[in-house]
């Protein structure tokens, strides 16, 4: 897929990077960690946006037309900038103001490697592993995509890898040496007097600098059929939901997939009772019956036969 870039992110020597998943909660205290440890630096939070794989899982074994994929990638982007905006209001609140750097790629290993290469990034604050794994005296990594990053990245970046608000290990650059990183254990520093209040999400424009630089990889979404059934369309009250509902972004995601299969079951359902009818229907005359999975499954809705002769 052909790269974009919107604007050049100078990255500066003196900025730490804090690479953020999707999941706020599992990201905060390494955010958090990072805004503590380094008072008066720049910051720049990094995401890699798996895209692709998020509208795949959402339409896995189904038929979508291009419409709805039109209306998913939209969805999945407002849902993507709500969790870019999460964490620079965490910034706001402890009193940093922080830029964003996004890389649209199926593997977030690859998309932070690529985003250090790209921008020169000498400073990378990361999670070590998923904060269920953390235990007292955790001194190594164990994380899969945690050590694929750590062994490839240049010389010149130094990182500190973090778990549920801990120092796990550091990757330090050797001075005599550009070519040779070394490694210290953290102290198992716990992320104090942290505020993990739920913060209320305001307009983009209260998180400071609006500048960012949005790369594209990966694979491609034309695996999703452009001819598929129009009778799944995503209703626009989940839409509205899905930006309005207090409820987390996972829970969003979750929703979307759950919505969508509903739809397209309920739909498939009406086309089989229709289908053991002994009499034919004319394709045209098939596409008049429409009928949302909520309609479906309150009034049990079977479809009118219109024959024709």
């Amino acid at each position: 897929m052909e790269r974009e870039q919107d604007r050049e992110l100078m990255i500066g020597e003196d900025t730490v990077c804090v690479a953020v998943g999707r999941d706020i909660e599992e990201s905060k205290l390494t955010l958090l960690w990072a805004v503590q440890k380094f008072p008066g630096k720049k910051f720049c939070v990094l995401h890699v946006h798996q895209h692709a794989q998020t509208i795949y899982s959402i339409t896995e074994g189904l038929e979508v037309s291009r419409p709805e994929q039109d209306r998913l990638r939209n969805i999945v982007n407002e849902i993507r900038d709500r969790i870019i905006n999460d964490y620079r209001l965490i910034c706001q609140e402890q009193g940093v103001q922080a830029e964003k750097l996004l890389i649209e790629m199926d593997d977030v290993a690859k998309g932070i490697l690529e985003l250090v290469g790209q921008h020169h990034i000498k400073l990378l604050v990361m999670g070590a592993a998923a904060d269920k794994h953390y235990s007292m005296g955790m001194n190594h990594l164990k994380s899969k995509k945690t050590l694929y990053v750590e062994q490839r990245l240049p010389p010149y970046c130094q990182v500190w890898f973090i778990c549920s608000g801990n120092l796990v290990c550091t990757r330090q650059i050797n001075p005599r040496s550009s070519s040779s990183p070394s490694y210290s254990t953290g102290s198992s520093e716990l992320a104090s007097n942290l505020d993990l209040t739920v913060i209320e999400r305001t307009e983009e424009s209260e998180c400071g600098n609006e500048s960012y630089v949005m790369l594209q990889s990966g694979r491609d979404l034309d695996h999703l059929s452009s001819q598929g059934s129009s009778n799944g369309q995503l209703s626009s009250q989940l839409e509205q939901a899905l930006l309005e509902a207090e409820i987390s972004n996972q829970e969003a995601l979750e929703e979307l997939a759950k919505h969508t299969r509903a739809q397209k079951i309920a739909h498939q359902d009406i086309r089989t009772q229709a289908m053991s009818f002994p009499f034919i229907i004319s394709p045209p005359l098939w596409k008049c019956f429409r009928f949302s999975a909520n309609e479906m499954s309150s009034q049990r809705i079977i479809p009118t036969l219109i024959i024709t002769y």
